[in-house]
């Protein structure tokens, strides 16, 4: 299985609260190199702050919501596609 990262994003700014702002598309590139999963993620606004808030919200509950057991049976798209 190939990862892959869409990282479509405009900080305003280099830092966000002494962070630089390219370390956070590398996370995301790591996460989805390690978890073999592709990752497609737009960030625009005003606030960065906001920007990679919303960004870690949204990747937590889609993984919340691929990894919720609705029943005995594990989750797969494998021969569904």
């Amino acid at each position: 299985m190939r990862s892959y990262l869409v990282f479509d994003v405009s900080f305003t700014s280099p830092y966000i609260a002494g962070i630089e702002t390219q370390i956070f598309e590398h996370f995301f590139d790591t996460l989805t190199k390690n978890a073999k999963m592709t990752l497609h993620m737009k960030g625009y606004g005003k606030s960065n702050h906001h920007i990679i808030e919303s960004l870690f919200k949204a990747v937590g509950l889609a993984m919340a919501m691929a990894f919720k057991q609705d029943s005995e049976k594990i989750m797969s798209t494998k021969g569904a596609l």
